[in-house]
């Protein structure tokens, strides 16, 4: 009797976490109260079950990495305080934002490796995000048909292109997954036409965005992903083989490129405008970009001010609360006065953190892509699944080079996601070893 008693507590503390979870991805951009609460059960369902499960959470990497860096946090936050008083209430708030970054190991604890739990919460967090576009967004200040202005959707402008990015990777890599297996009947056309229209509009919003970390990124990673992800189905096209799926390919290939032709005037200005100093930092000729306007430049001398602050306290760091605060402007260095921040997310962290701190999440990120990797290679992870965690993680990788918006709600919950379904694999592995 008490044995069933607990299989159904159990049973009901599991579905009230997935109901948790799916009520968090939905609503993460839709509702705040909504996903609040998702949240709050996610996590108090998680939390209770600690003690019963912590033999296993116990022996995992990710959840040593979490406590190594919780108490290297509390060192480093301490320390803060103690250098810099003025800043108490700073350090304090910029470590709890630190710490909302872990929120991917409960999403990927009550996700495990339930294979259809997975896609099923992928598909919800599209749907969540696409639907948080349409009404988000100001449909009358972004002229989204005729105009040439930089549209973010209800988002800013760079995690827009963030997100309509990996938008883009997901439709792409699951592709065969969601037209389904039974070909050329009434329901197959009437998913590939809906699959064909999202795609079009996600490639025409984030041309719109006009983020050219993300544009080179997709070029970067597309290509061979495209050829690794589908390779087989290339060959057998190349063979004469599948020739339907040879010429939807083709058709899909022109309606894309024909978007891309109707705003290559978009491309070109966007182009245009870092052309010089951009041939100056390949030519490696630095001196000749001017740093008083234009995007690289900027940049460029926002990323020599973050080496130069770094190389003064190389392993600890400046702080939790970093150096682009008041504070640092009067007393420090007056030149940070002209930056929110170092525009460039491992720049950040080095600074903040030091090599001892960075050093730790390198090691949460690199565990995690070799341990996928493993995964893959022994056939416990779906070749769409694999492929488009590891596209997904790699574009936010260049991404990460061009700002830093830790403190942004929404890239937290856009990582959360991904990294959490992600680890959900490697946190399945392991119960289904320990049983």
């Amino acid at each position: 009797m008490k044995s069933l008693k607990a299989f159904q507590t159990d049973e009901f503390a599991e579905k009230l976490g997935l109901v948790g979870l799916f009520c968090f991805l939905f609503f993460a951009w839709l509702g705040t109260a909504l996903a609040y609460t998702g949240l709050f059960l996610m996590l108090v369902t998680f939390i209770m079950g600690i003690p019963k499960n912590w033999q296993q959470l116990k022996h995992d990497p990710v959840i040593r990495l979490f406590m190594v860096f919780v108490v290297y946090l509390l060192f480093r936050t301490a320390w803060s305080v103690y250098e810099f008083p003025e800043l108490t209430e700073l350090h304090i708030h910029d470590g709890l934002e630190w710490l909302y970054l872990w929120l991917f190991i409960p999403v990927a604890w009550w996700l495990k490796q339930a294979r259809q739990k997975i896609y099923l919460a992928l598909l919800v967090f599209l749907l969540g995000f696409l639907l948080s576009v349409v009404w988000l967004n100001d449909w009358q200040a972004c002229d989204v048909f005729v105009g040439s202005k930089r549209c973010g959707f209800g988002f800013q402008l760079i995690l827009a292109a963030l997100f309509l990015g990996t938008s883009l990777l997901g439709l792409l890599m699951y592709a065969p997954r969601l037209l389904g297996h039974k070909r050329f009947c009434w329901t197959w056309f009437l998913r590939l036409l809906t699959w064909l229209v999202i795609v079009l509009v996600v490639t025409y919003f984030l041309i719109l965005t006009q983020t050219r970390t993300v544009w080179l990124g997709l070029a970067l990673i597309l290509p061979l992903l495209l050829l690794l992800r589908y390779r087989v189905a290339l060959t057998d096209m190349l063979k004469g083989k599948r020739k339907t799926e040879l010429v939807l390919g083709v058709l899909i290939i022109a309606i894309v490129s024909g978007v891309l032709l109707i705003k290559q005037s978009t491309f070109g200005d966007r182009v245009e405008q870092i052309k010089d100093d951009g041939l100056a930092i390949i030519t490696l000729q630095f001196d000749k970009v001017d740093t008083s306007r234009g995007s690289l430049g900027l940049r460029l001398s926002m990323y020599q001010k973050g080496y130069d602050m770094w190389l003064q306290r190389p392993l600890f760091g400046w702080g939790v609360a970093g150096v682009n605060n008041e504070y640092f402007y009067t007393h420090v260095d007056h030149d940070l006065a002209s930056m929110s921040h170092l525009h460039n997310t491992y720049s950040e962290t080095l600074v903040r953190f030091g090599l001892v701190g960075g050093g730790i999440l390198l090691a949460l990120v690199g565990y995690v892509l070799v341990a996928l990797k493993k995964s893959y290679r022994c056939h416990k992870i779906e070749k769409d699944h694999y492929y488009f965690l590891m596209a997904s993680m790699a574009l936010l990788a260049i991404w990460c080079f061009g700002d830093y918006q830790l403190f942004s709600l929404d890239w937290r919950i856009f990582c959360s996601a991904i990294f959490g379904i992600a680890y959900s694999f490697l946190i399945g592995q392991r119960q289904s070893s320990a049983s």
